[in-house]
């Protein structure tokens, strides 16, 4: 037994051990900035998803309302109406302004003149636009002080809901809910990282027939118009051959832009784009924020 030689056994060096840490050590700082890279791509993807998303929904919503402008049932032609509001290219917080229905459109170009006690103050340099028209749908029952459109082929009227009974008109005729809207861009009144967050908003007829604010968007930054005219032009509100409503009843598409901006500022991105779109040129915001810029052309059918 004493002749078996028994096999040499030894561990590793310190040199060994302190390559093979040192590997380690490596490897996983390498792993550690692909993982941080990795969440910061992830982070990055999801907010341009964001701004995205927030922007074509905002377009989609204006286009589909700017479509059924100037819609009143049955009626196309308007002469022989009742019930309705003298138009002006004001609004006032009372039950005058949605029943304006010969003025289906209306706009204003970077400010808020006439309609400072409906909305407020708007963004500097941003768009105001208001529609009307009759929902779409048909009305069985009603709410007593809400404004509805009762049109035949020949003739309108417009009245609350306490009054449906005695605003009869020639058969067949149909029955709606009154719309009108104004669009326009405000503070929300939050912040985030101290910045401002701005909003799409809109009024609404409430069950009163009063125009009501309604916060719709976090996250549009800017919105404009631009007002298609018989010969191909494109004016502003408030341009030459667009400030009476015979210009306005001209109008028969609307060029829409849509600027949406992320919600919060990011400390490690800068947005040094340059942007022209409406009558804006070189925009250059230099400042911590994601953007997307939407434009749509609607062609008006009513």
């Amino acid at each position: 037994m004493s002749g078996v030689l028994k096999p040499l056994q030894r561990g590793f060096t310190l040199v060994e051990l302190l390559i093979a840490m040192s590997l380690s050590i490596f490897l996983i700082a390498v792993a550690g900035q692909v993982l941080v890279s990795g969440f910061k791509t992830y982070g990055a993807v999801n907010k341009v998803a964001k701004v995205q998303e927030t922007g074509r929904f905002a377009l989609q919503l204006l286009t589909d309302d700017i479509k059924k402008a100037g819609y009143f049932g049955s009626n196309a032609e308007m002469d022989n109406l009742s019930g309705e509001e003298t138009s002006t290219f004001t609004c006032a917080a009372d039950a005058i302004w949605g029943k304006m229905i010969t003025q289906p459109l209306f706009g204003i170009d970077s400010n808020n003149t006439g309609y400072a006690t409906c909305i407020g103050t708007n963004l500097s340099d941003t768009d105001v636009m208001a529609v009307r028209y009759a929902k779409p749908w048909l009305i069985t029952t009603t709410i007593s002080t809400r404004f509805y459109i009762r049109s035949s082929l020949i003739q309108s009227k417009i009245f609350t809901g306490t009054n449906q009974a005695t605003n009869i008109v020639a058969e067949p005729n149909t029955l709606h809910e009154l719309a009108a809207h104004a669009y326009y861009i405000k503070n929300s009144g939050r912040t985030c990282s101290g910045a401002a967050i701005p909003s799409l908003f809109r009024v609404a007829l409430n069950d009163s027939g009063v125009p009501v604010e309604e916060e719709l968007l976090p996250g549009i930054e800017d919105i404009q118009f631009q007002y298609g005219m018989t010969g191909g032009r494109y004016l502003n509100a408030g341009n030459t051959g667009l400030t009476t409503q015979a210009h306005w009843d001209n109008v028969n598409r609307i060029k829409v832009t849509v600027m949406a901006r992320s919600e919060c500022p990011e400390r490690d991105y800068n947005d040094g784009k340059s942007y022209s779109y409406a009558n804006k040129t070189n925009y250059l915001p230099a400042d911590n924020f994601r953007r997307q810029l939407y434009t749509s052309v609607v062609t008006l059918r009513n």
